[in-house]
């Protein structure tokens, strides 16, 4: 005899199981009502891992770094030309005090997370 069962059934059945064995026939939800299917255990468990879970926040910000890059010139001039195309440099030192919020962008995130 060949019997075919759901994956979703099976896991039922042994969610059920696992409550008669442990004792666990009492787990209710949220709203107090009984706990009795996987469907629900698993909108109960994705519940808690959303109450609990810490959001994640891009935060725009900016900072200031000084370093100092070298290039071959005849001169000052030529030198401070050359070095505004030049790649920046991998050296540098964060200025103290530098590091800055970005409010403007930070008001226009919140507000889009408002409207969703």
């Amino acid at each position: 005899m060949n019997t075919e069962i759901s994956t979703k059934k099976l896991l039922e059945a042994l969610l059920h199981s696992y409550i008669e064995t442990h004792n666990l026939g009492q787990i209710y939800n949220g709203d107090g009502t009984l706990l009795t299917t996987l469907d629900q255990a698993t909108k109960f468990i994705d519940g808690l891992k959303e109450e609990t879970s810490p959001k994640f926040y891009k935060v725009p910000c900016s900072w200031e770094v000084y370093g100092t890059t070298v290039v071959e010139a005849e001169s000052w001039e030529e030198a401070i030309s050359k070095s505004e195309d030049a790649p920046l440099p991998s050296d540098g030192s964060y200025i103290e005090g530098s590091f800055r919020i970005d409010e403007e962008l930070v008001e226009y995130e919140k507000e889009k997370e408002l409207k969703s």
